[in-house]
């Protein structure tokens, strides 16, 4: 049994020295033939937003190393009377929406895959911000180098949730193989090709990674989630739809201008838990506020 074990590990390591290997010769490769085509989305982009081409990013990569990260860019730098950037949805063109679906703001990474900072296949590199919001499960997304592509992108891209895409990931990292990446990379042309999951419903990419429940899972929450530590498995996700149920009711109130103030959202709030939500989450609240 133990020479079994130091043989898969010999064999992985070996897989995965052919993949940092065949990821730098496919990339230089690639940049090579596809440069005139980056080249005209280059002028493209000049033309219709004028200068930066690229948008550039620090990004966290393998064991959360910062690297920075390239894409073209595919919004305008329109801000407020303050100085603040719009919302992604007002500063999206329709340019931008267009190498979005056809993935060609991806090109530039392919200098990212060619230094080793990415590779094509892999967990995609989030925002430096996310770092302390991660559980440690999910953080276990960054034991590998990130990718172009992933399996989060063909079961669903950026239509999924965060929690979901987060299982995905982890789940890559503990059966990669380099058959695994050859059939996500062979799922990512038909997906491209579809266009599908390019965005989450209401958002120009996806909603804001928050860190939901986080603080609970280290036992230091407050208000109506102080027990979520030491419940089970199956109740904290049934209590994670309960509050997606409520969050989704409240933003559909909001949108409609029925709620305008703290204190009308906060009322209704509490009128969802304790009425519509889920009974076993009012009791949780109701017992609460006797503590």
């Amino acid at each position: 049994m133990i020479s079994q074990y130091f043989t898969k590990v010999r064999s992985t390591k070996y897989s995965r020295l052919i993949k940092l290997v065949l990821d730098r010769l496919i990339a230089a490769s690639a940049l090579l033939i596809l440069s005139p085509l980056m080249l005209i989305v280059a002028i493209a982009i000049y033309f219709h937003m004028g200068n930066p081409i690229l948008f550039t990013q620090t990004r966290p990569g393998k064991n959360a190393r910062l690297f920075t990260f390239y894409k073209f860019r595919t919004m305008t730098n329109e801000r407020d009377a303050e100085g603040n950037f719009l919302s992604d949805e007002k500063r999206l063109t329709s340019f931008g929406q267009f190498l979005r679906k056809s993935s060609l703001d991806e090109l530039p990474q392919l200098w990212n895959v060619l230094k080793g900072d990415m590779s094509f296949v892999g967990p995609r590199p989030l925002l430096v911000r996310y770092l302390d919001r991660y559980t440690p499960e999910q953080a276990r997304r960054h034991d590998v180098i990130p990718g172009i592509t992933g399996l989060t992108q063909v079961k669903g891209r950026n239509s999924l949730y965060w929690e979901e895409k987060f299982r995905l990931d982890v789940w890559y990292v503990d059966n990669w193989s380099l058959w695994l990446d050859l059939k996500i990379l062979f799922l990512t042309v038909f997906k491209v090709l579809q266009q599908e999951g390019i965005n989450q419903e209401g958002y120009a990419t996806s909603e804001e990674f928050k860190g939901q429940l986080k603080e609970h899972l280290n036992g230091e929450g407050r208000g109506i989630l102080k027990p979520y530590a030491s419940m089970t498995v199956e109740k904290q996700k049934r209590l994670q739809a309960c509050l997606q149920e409520l969050a989704t009711l409240l933003y559909e109130q909001i949108n409609r201008s029925e709620l305008t103030d703290q204190e009308s959202i906060e009322q209704n709030v509490r009128t969802q838990i304790l009425e519509h939500i889920s009974p076993q989450i009012a009791l949780l609240y109701q017992t609460n506020n006797r503590t």
